[in-house]
């Protein structure tokens, strides 16, 4: 890779880290991304095995740059068009929708060294919501906020000890930001919140791939526990501000994949994923010093997801080379919610996700043009008063995304 290239190739990542740090740069209210990249985002992410961008591969296993041609670099760029609609039952006659649009941008760079070493770099979006809704509770009205925002830095190093098997390791530099605005129902007058916390963080992720014949891959890979520490001040009643802190326990992941070559133009893949997403339930937003009793409980410690559970996803894939020039995909995912009824609320809540998508590369020599069009179902929860934390009531979700990516071989 030449100088001038490893130059604009810095710049355009400097860019693309400049939005997804931004708190709006999220999958609005998916908490945690499915997957990233163009091709491996219409796959649905089943293409842990064989991930076709190196920013998948430092997503889900970096044990596959091996695997990759000598030189790659990948961009993308996605646009999320969500759709979230709360009706609560309480407060009377309030009910509210909201259509946030949000911008996930990646970018990968993968390069072949000598004696079996592979090399890459990628970031990208792991974790965030976007939530925006008309404050139920506040006697001024206005809107709630909620938005969180982790970034991922992943440097890759992979070591190909033959054909078949390869090892890959990334410690991987996180930075989140999280923003909270609302108002806390108290016997006294309403209690208005408004922080902002952010902080760096640190987490690991080992890969392993193999490949015993040229038709079947298999992948692995295992994302450890970590943290980001976030700090920042919100300003309580009467003036005074406290400090505010939020230690997020980023959760451990495993991801595995199976992929085969069925025919000579036609792969499928299968994968799946486990997150100890009930780690959220342990990461708590806490103020210092004591609280005030005027504060009516409004700044006392609670957790970033109440109740929050463990997520399963399972997803399939398929690639097609239609011909020299156009390679087709598809696929389709399905996870269950993370946020528990005790932790659904106006700033934070999901639903069982499933997800189908399709798209196509265009070959032009060494550049690859991606487009990818992908749609999250609708389906909806309802939390009984007697389960809700604040609102109980039906909360609903859906969305489309679509992105567009470049890959560059050599």
């Amino acid at each position: 890779m030449t100088k001038k290239r490893i130059a604009f190739f810095s710049i355009v990542l400097l860019a693309a880290t400049g939005y997804a740090v931004s708190p709006a740069a999220v999958d609005a209210s998916a908490i945690l991304a499915p997957g990233i990249g163009v091709p491996d985002s219409a796959m649905n992410g089943a293409s842990v095995a064989r991930p076709r961008t190196p920013s998948y591969a430092a997503f889900a296993n970096p044990a596959a740059i091996s695997y990759l041609p000598d030189k790659m670099q990948s961009f993308s760029l996605g646009v999320g068009l969500g759709d979230q609609e709360i009706d609560p039952t309480f407060p009377p006659g309030y009910s509210d929708t909201d259509h946030p649009l949000v911008l996930m941008p990646d970018m990968g760079v993968s390069v072949r060294g000598n004696g079996g070493w592979s090399y890459g770099f990628a970031t990208y979006g792991s974790v965030g919501t976007a939530f925006r809704f008309a404050d139920a509770f506040s006697p001024s009205g206005g809107t709630t906020k909620s938005e969180l925002a982790v970034i991922t830095l992943a440097p890759m190093v992979a070591y190909r000890f033959s054909d078949e098997l390869s090892v890959g390791v990334s410690v991987t530099p996180l930075y989140g930001q999280l923003q909270l605005r609302f108002t806390v129902p108290t016997q006294g007058a309403p209690v208005p919140v408004n922080y902002k916390v952010s902080g760096p963080g640190v987490q690991a992720m080992l890969g392993l791939s193999w490949n015993p014949s040229k038709n079947l891959s298999f992948g692995l890979g295992v994302r450890s526990p970590g943290m980001v520490w976030m700090d920042g001040s919100v300003v309580k009643p009467g003036g005074v501000r406290a400090g505010m802190n939020l230690d997020l326990q980023m959760p451990m992941q495993v991801f595995a994949g199976v992929e085969r070559r069925v025919f000579e133009r036609l792969r499928l893949a299968l994968a799946g994923r486990w997150t100890d997403a009930s780690s959220f339930g342990n990461s708590i937003i806490s103020t210092a010093g004591p609280d005030r009793p005027e504060d009516g409980g409004a700044f006392a410690d609670y957790a970033f997801i109440p109740d929050a559970n463990d997520e399963w996803r399972i997803s399939a894939g398929a690639e097609y080379e239609l011909s020299d020039f156009i390679t087709l995909y598809a696929g389709a995912g399905y996870a269950n919610s993370i946020t528990g009824n005790r932790g659904t609320s106006w700033l934070i809540y999901d639903v069982e996700d499933l997800k189908a998508g399709a798209g196509l590369s265009l070959a032009f020599d060494a550049f690859s043009l991606d487009l990818m069009f992908g749609r999250q179902f609708e389906d909806s929860r309802t939390i009984s008063q007697d389960q809700a934390l604040v609102l109980p009531g039906a909360y609903r979700g859906a969305g489309n995304v679509i992105f567009i990516g470049l890959r560059r071989e050599g």
